[in-house]
C-alpha cells in the first residue's frame, strides 16, 4: 500500500492537526489531495457551531479551507445511513443562525462516479455563526459513504465572483481535495 503522506509537502506532515487528519483518513478510506494554489495548514479554531479537524489557508485569495470528517460508529449508523440530508440541515441551520437549509443534492451516479461516495450534497450559505467569523460566504460540500461515515469540506471566502472563476477552474483542485477510494 502507497503511504500518501509522500505526496503532501513536509509543512502538512509536520502540521500536528493535519497528523489526527490523517489517521482520520485512512480509517475511512479517504483520499486527500493537497489544493494546488499556496495554501497553507492554519491551526483549527474552537467554535460552538461546527466541528472540524483540519484547516487550510491561502493569504493571496482570502480562501480557507476547513475539513470535517465524522467516522460511523454502530449508535450513529442507522442515522447517518438514512439521514445525510437531515444532518447536513442541521450543519448548514448552524452556520446560518437558522435563516437556511437548502442544498443541492448531486447525482447519485455523479457522487459515485466523482467521490466514491453513496450520497453528497453542496450548498453555498451567508455566514451567520462563529464559525465563519473572518469571513462572508461558506460553500459547503457534504459527502457520504454507507457504513463508513461522513466528510464535510468547508470553503470560507468573502469575494463571490473570486471563488466562483478560482473554483470554476477544475485546474485549482479545490473541488477534489477529498473523496472516498474505491
Amino acid at each position: 500500500m502507497l503511504n500518501f503522506t509522500f505526496l503532501f509537502s513536509q509543512e502538512l506532515i509536520k502540521n500536528s492537526s493535519f497528523k489526527e487528519f490523517e489517521k482520520l483518513i485512512k480509517e475511512l478510506n479517504l483520499v486527500f489531495k493537497e489544493p494546488l494554489k499556496d495554501f497553507k495548514p492554519i491551526k483549527c479554531e474552537e467554535n460552538k457551531d461546527q466541528f472540524y479537524q483540519f484547516a487550510l489557508y491561502n493569504k493571496e485569495l482570502n480562501v480557507e479551507i476547513r475539513y470535517c470528517i465524522r467516522k460511523q460508529t454502530k449508535e450513529f449508523k442507522v442515522l447517518s445511513n438514512n439521514y445525510s440530508d437531515l444532518i447536513f440541515k442541521t450543519i448548514i441551520m448552524n452556520l446560518t443562525h437558522g435563516n437556511r437549509d437548502d442544498f443541492m443534492l448531486f447525482p447519485e451516479e455523479a457522487v459515485k462516479k466523482e467521490f466514491n461516495a453513496d450520497w453528497g450534497a453542496s450548498t453555498a450559505v451567508e455566514l451567520d455563526c462563529e464559525f465563519g467569523k473572518n469571513y462572508k460566504y461558506c460553500s459547503i460540500t457534504a459527502l457520504h459513504k454507507n457504513n463508513v461515515g461522513e466528510a464535510y469540506i468547508f470553503y470560507l471566502f468573502d469575494d463571490l465572483k473570486m471563488f466562483d472563476n478560482t473554483l470554476g477552474n477544475m485546474e485549482n483542485n479545490w473541488f477534489y481535495t477529498l473523496k472516498f477510494k474505491k
